[in-house]
């Protein structure tokens, strides 16, 4: 009578086995045991390579050495490869977390060029004096850096020479309210030489991209202020915010290359925002008859003898 055929083990529990013994050498460092030694109970174990007869985990009698070698060269390079990411990782990660976090609050400052156009005022009649414009060298330097004033493009930085903007177009919206203006940088030298003299001031300004009937355009606001003196004495004070001041761009081609030709856009823009306050108040400065009076009465004290 032939006896029954041993049981053959399932492929899972076999790939199952192999899995725990690599996992038990890995742990000991020994990937390449020696010959597993049988012991009383039929199961086979390895022998430590420094304290002779402690046992270990138990090896499978249905897997060869040489699938364990090749299992275990597998495991070997694909720990290594994790480990090589593990080690990686925390060098390149906060370096890009740092660029990407400083481009999103600074950008690229991008130079917007200012060249304000003053047209013709219409005046009942001129001051009969002559004025000092007061623009100091650290207000003729000013340089604005500013964001748009909503979140599409607000990575991008502008910078607005406000100071040489505010300089020309408060000298050709002045003279033509004044006999003659001259541009002075001092206080000490407006008072001095002067009996009267104008201080032009940009206290706010902001810009946004946007559309105007799904065209793109620019949008700029801008706050200025004029203060009017004689010596110590302030005669006039006027403030004034203009509505938003729009400029279309040329093609649809430039809200795609916003950065390289919509930045002429975006100084037209702003040049017309600093000229629209500026003209405004000079037509509130010459509708103004207090203002009118005081001036005429220190042109009749200049010409006393």
């Amino acid at each position: 009578m032939k006896a029954a055929p041993a049981a053959v083990a399932p492929a899972t529990e076999v790939f199952h086995a192999a899995d725990k013994h690599l996992k038990g050498n890995f742990r000991t460092g020994n990937l390449f045991p020696r010959d597993p030694v049988p012991s009383s109970d039929g199961a086979c174990f390895e022998v430590d390579s420094e304290v002779s007869g402690r046992r270990r985990t138990p090896s499978p009698p249905f897997l060869s050495l040489a699938s364990r070698s090749t299992i275990a060269s597998m495991t070997s390079a694909s720990q290594v490869t994790r480990g090589q990411q593990a080690v990686a990782r925390p060098i390149w990660m906060p370096l890009l977390v740092l660029v990407l976090g400083t481009l999103t609050v600074t950008g690229c400052a991008h130079q917007v060029l200012m060249i304000p156009k003053v047209e013709r005022i219409d005046v009942p009649r001129k001051f009969p004096v002559e004025a000092a414009l007061l623009i100091t060298p650290e207000a003729r330097n000013a340089i604005l850096r500013k964001h748009p004033s909503t979140t599409q493009g607000w990575i991008h930085v502008h910078e607005f020479p406000m100071g040489q903007a505010l300089e020309d177009a408060s000298l050709g919206t002045f003279s033509q309210v004044f006999n003659k203006v001259t541009v002075v940088r001092s206080l000490e030298e407006a008072k001095k030489r002067y009996k009267l003299y104008i201080e032009p001031l940009v206290e706010d300004f902001s810009y946004y991209n946007g559309y105007h009937w799904l065209w793109p355009a620019v949008y700029s606001r801008a706050k200025v202020r004029v203060v009017v003196g004689s010596g110590d004495m302030t005669i006039w004070d006027f403030a004034l915010r203009c509505p938003r001041q729009r400029e279309e761009a040329s093609t649809w081609f430039q809200r795609f290359v916003w950065d390289s030709q919509g930045d002429a856009k975006i100084g037209e823009s702003a040049s017309k925002a600093l000229v629209f306050c500026l003209r405004e108040i000079a037509k509130k400065m010459t509708q103004d008859a207090s203002i009118r009076q005081r001036i005429d009465g220190l042109t009749s004290v200049r010409n006393t003898p």
